[in-house]
């Protein structure tokens, strides 16, 4: 088990994954109180909720993180119940959460990362409630490019991959200026510091919408066909750079053919 659970927390009861238990790392207050209660007896130390501090972010996160590992694990079908369970129960408040946590990596965040190919993430950003919310993220990860500089491989790809969703399902427009000229002239330094990583693919996704690169204009057209369509819901948009590529060019000889280029 790993050492940043608490030591009351058995093996079995960490690895007894559900949807409860993984929006009960985000924040207790989300659950019935009888079930909180239960959780801070199994595992202790959840900071309460309304703590935004940087440290308790930060455990929120890693425990997030680690019992996600354990669903990572299972078939994709099992993984995608426990994800759109997730977001069929707790979306709204979640994207609350994540609106008053500060930090660029919080926990409510992760979570709703694992969400982004459900049915409810993809109706959700068409809503007026996420109006702003690509803007927000963007806007956060410039303003703490240089903190998030420090931060691991996996979890820089992972503030990027959401980001690129974002950008997927709500284009650039609300990104403000500023923020915008920023991530153009840094996150190159992700392609740099992580050739051959998701960090580094991410970061390609990202500029291009940015740069408004006719390419990647296309390639983000035609996977968001993809996903508002009920049927294709569940495309993988956190899958290897290698799986990107393929699909890109399968999408560019598609469109070739129709468009009587080849």
């Amino acid at each position: 088990m790993p050492t940043l659970i608490a030591p009351q927390a058995t093996l079995e009861e960490y690895k007894h994954v559900t949807a409860e238990s993984l929006v009960g790392w985000v924040s207790p207050s989300l659950l019935e109180t009888a079930r909180a209660k239960s959780l801070q007896a199994e595992f202790g130390g959840i900071p309460d909720a309304d703590d935004f501090s940087d440290k308790a972010e930060m455990r929120r996160v890693k425990l997030l993180n680690a019992q996600l590992g354990l669903v990572q694990q299972q078939p994709k079908p099992a993984q995608m119940l426990i994800y759109s369970e997730v977001a069929a129960k707790y979306l709204p408040e979640l994207v609350r959460l994540w609106r008053e946590r500060p930090q660029a990596q919080n926990a409510a965040a992760e979570l709703l990362n694992t969400t982004t190919t459900t049915a409810y993430f993809v109706r959700y950003m068409r809503s007026p409630a996420a109006v702003g919310l690509v803007g927000m993220q963007a806007k956060r990860i410039a303003e703490q490019f240089d903190t998030i500089a420090t931060y691991a491989a996996d979890d820089v790809a992972s503030l990027g991959q959401f980001l690129s969703t974002l950008l997927l399902l709500q284009g650039d427009e609300e990104v403000e200026i500023r923020d915008k000229e920023l991530l153009v002239r840094r996150m190159p330094e992700w392609q740099t510091k992580y050739p051959g990583r998701l960090a580094e693919e991410v970061a390609e996704r990202c500029l291009g919408v940015f740069r408004k690169e006719q390419m990647m204009m296309f390639m983000t057209g035609q996977m968001k066909k993809m996903l508002l369509t009920p049927s294709s819901v569940s495309f993988d948009l956190r899958g290897s750079a290698a799986r990107h590529r393929v699909w890109i060019a399968r999408a560019t000889q598609q469109h070739a053919t129709t468009s009587g280029w080849l």
